[in-house]
């Protein structure tokens, strides 16, 4: 048969192990009722119940656990997707040599945080080929998107209406090899532009490791001009999940309008350490699971060295029938050890990403967190309504001199698109409201 030009043959092994259960009866239905519970709540296609012994005045039988448990003769991955083989044997590798049995959960948890186009455990079914060989079908579902997306936003200041612009442009698994593409574009005023190619493959020339580059150039209000280049490399660690390690370097060149304003050019270097862990039923919008990732940068800019940390934590939780509610923590920050931070250097807040309510890149600070509550109603049609509340501040206590943004918005969703519009208004006296409209197409 062509699906098995995917079988990969391993060693069959045999693992006794031997337990006891005493079942609180001697009646023979109860008996059968409670062995079909017990073998029901377990994967074992081994697992016996031999009677050891029984006792009428305690009325209780015990019966011994014999599990011979058994390794796979054959693993074999099937996936409806245009996924390279090499690409298939790295996600099968964790199940060779191990017995069929709960231990196959385990590995598909670690599956799906380590791959981001893994959000659900791989399905497992059994079966003999040739009467006498055992075979492990494994099924996947990626969750590969490729769209379009961009997110147009409209606010009033002194009587003059003002537009901001966003586009994404994301491609996955495009030549089979599970990567990641992505094209980013954002226009905030005239004078300040943001571009960044971000490209990942999980596994590049067969590597065990994943390859992570970060492109990031941006021009802000026409005070200096930025440049970034990060490359890391990626693997999967039992307590960090998703871990990447890499180099970090660029360079900012202020204008002579930045000079006027206190900026100044320079050139940095840094080390990079990230920790990624994402179990979210999806990514385009996700209703359960969660999502926590910690990044610091450590280096040396001319005489001076820094930390730069960041800290972004989701999760979800089913509260009544559709409804859900949405928790989300971020925290960015900049320290320099022998001088203050330099204002090129200073980290941007404000506008649909985050802070709602506010213009964008309204705030330049050294650091910020900004606490994020959301309650998400799922209609029966295509359709989501929220409510929610960004509260955010520049010092340790999150609610000293608090910025609030508070609103509402609306989804419509379908096979092919999602269309968002949100309405936050800040607490800023200077804030009157702000639409923030988000389109996304599928291809």
């Amino acid at each position: 048969m062509p699906i098995f030009k995917y079988i990969i043959l391993v060693m069959t092994l045999l693992l006794a192990q031997q337990k006891k259960v005493i079942i609180p009866s001697i009646k023979p239905d109860i008996i059968n009722s409670s062995i079909d519970s017990l073998m029901k709540s377990q994967i074992s296609l081994s697992r016996e119940y031999h009677l050891e012994s029984f006792n009428i005045d305690s009325n209780q039988s015990i019966y011994k656990i014999i599990d011979n448990q058994k390794i796979a003769d054959s693993l074999i991955l099937f996936t409806d997707s245009n996924i390279n083989k090499h690409i298939q044997n790295r996600i099968l590798k964790p199940y060779r040599n191990i017995p069929v049995g709960e231990q196959y959960f385990d590995i598909g948890k670690k599956l799906v945080s380590r791959y981001y186009f893994m959000n659900n455990i791989p399905k497992y079914d059994f079966g003999l080929f040739d009467n006498k060989y055992l075979a492990s079908l494994i099924t996947i579902n990626p969750n590969f998107n490729n769209y379009f997306s961009g997110i147009f936003g409209v606010s009033q200041k002194n009587d003059i209406l003002k537009f901001v612009g966003q586009l994404d442009l994301d491609f996955e698994n495009f030549i089979g090899e599970a990567e990641q593409i992505k094209i980013f574009w954002q226009r905030n005023e005239i004078l300040s532009q943001k571009i960044v190619l971000d490209t990942f493959f999980p596994h590049p020339f067969r590597f065990f490791f994943g390859l992570h580059w970060i492109l990031d150039h941006e021009i802000y209000k026409g005070f200096y001009i930025s440049k970034e280049n990060s490359l890391l490399l990626n693997t999967y660690l039992p307590l960090l999940n998703n871990f990447q390690i890499g180099y970090n370097k660029g360079e900012v060149l202020a204008t002579e309008l930045g000079k006027e304003n206190g900026y100044k050019s320079l050139v940095f270097n840094a080390f990079t350490i990230v920790s990624l862990f994402d179990n979210r039923n999806q990514r385009l919008q996700p209703t359960t699971g969660k999502l926590f990732k910690i990044k610091f940068d450590g280096g040396w800019d001319n005489n001076s060295t820094f930390i730069n940390s960041e800290i972004y934590y989701i999760s979800f939780f089913h509260i009544i029938n559709n409804s859900y509610l949405k928790l989300q923590y971020l925290s960015k920050g900049i320290s320099y050890f022998k001088e203050l931070v330099p204002k090129s250097r200073y980290i941007l807040l404000g506008g649909s990403s985050t802070l709602r309510g506010f213009q964008e890149q309204e705030f330049s600070l050294t650091q910020y967190q900004v606490f994020t509550l959301e309650y998400l109603i799922q209609q029966k049609l295509p359709m989501q309504l929220k409510v929610f509340i960004d509260m955010g501040s520049k010092y340790f206590n999150p609610f000293e001199k608090t910025m609030v943004g508070y609103g509402f918005g609306i989804n419509q969703i379908n096979d092919n698109s999602i269309i968002s519009m949100d309405y936050a208004i800040g607490n800023s006296i200077k804030s009157i409201g702000k639409i923030h409209i988000k389109w996304l197409t599928r291809f």
